[in-house]
């Protein structure tokens, strides 16, 4: 899953210090911030390959 960096200096407000993934000294987010859309933002198509092998190759 994609995510953005604002997203997770927000996220991080809720845990301890010891538990937080980033360390910075801004503090231009806080819990009360707006989370920024992120991820899959629109129809997704999930496809199925299958490996089939070669047969039948001309060499030249």
């Amino acid at each position: 899953m994609v995510n953005l960096w604002p997203n997770r200096l927000i996220g991080d407000t809720f845990l301890s210090a010891e538990k937080r993934y980033t360390r910075t000294s801004m503090t231009k987010y806080t819990q009360k911030s707006q989370l920024l859309p992120s991820g899959l933002l629109c129809p997704v198509r999930i496809l199925e390959v299958v490996d089939h092998p070669v047969t039948n190759v001309e060499k030249k």
